[in-house]
């Protein structure tokens, strides 16, 4: 059997009629092409993972990592409310993705826990029992492949001798709808036919499929009279139920290529596996290969820790007052400062996302490894790398919008008021979703008196990109174009558009506050609709919403840089949510609420109300979290963050709601003429 990608990642999505056909998929997770589709690793060859789940000398120039200012050195799967237990359904919690402190006063980030409503279910696999039925050695099988807590011993006990002996369960795994879908056994064969939903990778990467089914013969055989399955897959077969309740979503933390920040890939593990000590080895493994831009740009991340830097011994010991040791070999003595510090700040990050950890000692031959700033007994935290963290440190956060033509400011959750200053003749339609706060804003970027809140808009006639600052007489124009969708600004300052032209040579702006444009390689988007965009705090990926009407969809590209350090947008992955939820089947808007986590807003069909969902990055969790009485909200902001979920959003009516927790919104003011949303620090 033959694990077969039904769609090419640069094939148009499909329409909902489409779906109503979904292609056929074999099972032995080898491609038919042998290379990379969707954000996953080629199964086959196991070499390339796109994600979607990465340098300045002055505040006016980016052309260096936003870390070396400060350092001298420097899926998507659906919560469905009825989940069919079947086959396979008994397995352990899966986790969200977890955000680690990254900045400020740093909180604990415990290790990430069971969804809502979703309680840990212990799997103890179990062997044959003697006489089994065709259906009995079938279930069984599938049960016992969702647990690694013997190793996968017990499943092998289902197979042959001979295929036991070659059965790898390390190497991926497709991922299927058993809701009404269960294996089929009849005096012939015993086949599992079941829509494919997701592959893994061997490393944990998680990638979408979408529009197929998988076909699987488990070539039932007797054996001293009983009966043995002599055709396993190539890897495992997971059930939707079981990957959610028993893979655990861990953050393995590198460095952004463009940003020099930390900056998470996502993996997913057996719960028996998501370990401090698995967790370092996947670091130390490097960044994936394939998280590139399609044009053959540089990895969206790199790693600081030098390859031949290796663990001396077998695990991370923690001990009782959470202290966990990194034992590595003599390379490390060898590192100067400045590298041994970035290589602390990658492991501290990644082991930090543990409940178990509070700070970390690192060791080389046993002996104390000396870094600087470490407490006195030698053990750093996560506040020792506070400057090369993603997120900006907001002790509030404050509501503003553009209502009348002016950008006015919540006063007690009540009340809007104009703030000080003028925009001059400029009346803005769209407004960056979050500002630039005095301590972290360029100087110089607008003179003003007072420097306060600076933000970037788009005009009326979304023709120009402006940069305004509050207390500011006028707007300072940065760049001209048509068609200009909503502005960002990342964590380097630069303020980013697009032209939502579905032009063959598509235009994405990015220019510095000072009006000095930095060269785009956009052509991954060409002849494409560009709605709304997202870029990730860490400016490794971009979420987009892509297309129109009914066939607007969310999509992921990679954020990299070529050789030359031209900025490069790789090619954008869609994101078929809708094949997983209904109610995503259109996409409006897009947000990042952490490093690794999105907040959507869509709708299930054209007329309907939009509605905001969580998802991962990579695509292995939605959860909707909007209000039950289902206000049609059409647009978003979020400021992300490691410990709290930070969104406002714009309804149809011009009304302003505030996310409490899930289900739970809150309307702020009363006024109903608002036309656009933002948060400020």
């Amino acid at each position: 059997m033959r694990f077969t990608r039904p769609r090419d990642q640069h094939e148009t999505p499909r329409t909902s009629a489409d779906r109503t056909r979904p292609d056929r998929v074999r099972t032995d997770l080898t491609c038919d092409t042998g290379g990379c589709h969707g954000t996953g690793a080629c199964l086959h060859t196991g070499t390339c993972h796109h994600t979607g789940g990465c340098h300045q000398t002055s505040a006016d120039d980016p052309s260096l990592p936003i870390a070396h200012r400060d350092l001298s050195c420097r899926s998507v799967l659906s919560r469905r409310s009825v989940l069919g237990a079947g086959v396979g359904a008994g397995a352990l919690a899966l986790t969200g993705c977890a955000g680690v402190p990254t900045e400020g006063p740093v909180e604990r980030v415990n290790s990430p826990g069971p969804a809502a409503g979703q309680d840990p279910i212990d799997v103890n696999p179990r062997p044959p029992e003697p006489g089994a039925s065709r259906e009995l050695i079938v279930a069984g099988f599938l049960q016992a492949m969702s647990s690694s807590t013997d190793a996968y011993r017990s499943a092998r006990a289902y197979l042959t001798d001979e295929a036991a002996q070659h059965w790898d369960p390390y190497a991926g795994a497709l991922i299927y709808d058993s809701e009404f879908h269960k294996p089929t056994v009849d005096d012939d064969r015993a086949v599992l036919h079941a829509p494919l939903i997701a592959t893994l990778d061997a490393s944990g990467h998680h990638d979408l499929c979408g529009h197929g089914f998988l076909d699987h013969d488990f070539a039932l055989v007797k054996v001293a009279g009983q009966w043995r399955v002599s055709a396993p897959p190539t890897g495992l077969l997971l059930s939707l139920f079981a990957f959610e309740r028993g893979y655990h979503t861990t953050a393995i933390y590198f460095l952004g290529r463009v940003s020099g920040l930390v900056a998470p890939d996502v993996i997913h593990l057996p719960q028996a596996e998501a370990n401090p000590t698995n967790a370092v080895k996947a670091l130390l493994a490097g960044p994936p290969k394939g998280g590139a831009a399609a044009d053959g740009s540089e990895s969206i991340w790199y790693s600081g820790i030098p390859s031949s830097v290796e663990l001396s011994s077998e695990s991370i010991s923690i001990d009782a007052n959470g202290v966990a040791t990194v034992p590595l070999n003599a390379r490390a003595t060898r590192l100067s400062p400045d590298e041994l510090r970035v290589m602390a700040a990658q492991f501290t990050w990644t082991l930090s996302q543990f409940s178990q950890v509070s700070r970390v000692r690192f060791t080389a031959r046993g002996v104390p490894l000396t870094l600087a700033d470490a407490a006195e007994d030698g053990t750093v935290s996560l506040d020792l790398f506070a400057s090369m963290a993603a997120y900006e440190n907001h002790d509030k956060l404050a509501v503003t919008v553009v209502r009348g033509g002016t950008l006015q400011s919540l006063v007690s959750d009540e009340t809007f008021r104009p703030l000080s200053g003028s925009l001059g003749t400029l009346r803005p339609s769209a407004i960056s979703p979050s500002a630039i706060s005095p301590s972290t804003a360029p100087s110089g970027a607008i003179p003003s008196a007072t420097p306060d809140h600076q933000w970037a808009l788009v005009d009326q006639r979304r023709t120009g990109l402006w940069w305004w600052c509050t207390g500011a007489r006028t707007a300072r124009k940065l760049a001209s174009g048509t068609a200009m969708v909503r502005p960002q600004i990342t964590r380097d300052h630069t303020i980013w558009t697009a032209e939502d032209t579905g032009s063959v040579t598509p235009v994405v702006h990015a220019v510095t506050p000072a009006g000095r444009p930095r060269p785009v390689n956009a052509t991954a988007l060409r002849r494409t609709r560009i709605r709304a965009f997202s870029i990730s705090p860490d400016m490794t990926r971009i979420a987009f919403i892509l297309g129109e009407g009914e066939g607007s969809r969310l999509a992921m590209s990679t954020l990299g840089k070529d050789s030359s350090g031209m900025l490069v947008i790789g090619q954008p992955e869609v994101r078929v949510v809708a094949e997983m939820d209904p109610g995503m089947t259109i996409a409006i808007d897009v947000g990042w609420i952490s490093q690794t986590k999105l907040m959507v807003i869509a709708r299930s069909a054209v007329g309907a109300s939009g509605t905001p969902f969580e998802l991962c990055c990579d695509g292995a969790e939605v959860t909707p979290v909007g209000q039950l009485t289902g206000a049609n909200m059409v647009q978003l902001a979020t400021v992300a963050s490691a410990n709290t979920v930070s969104a406002v959003v714009m309804t149809e009516s011009g009304h302003v709601l505030r996310y409490e927790y899930r289900y739970r919104w809150t309307q702020l003011g009363e006024d109903a003429s608002i036309t656009a949303v933002a948060l400020s620090g």
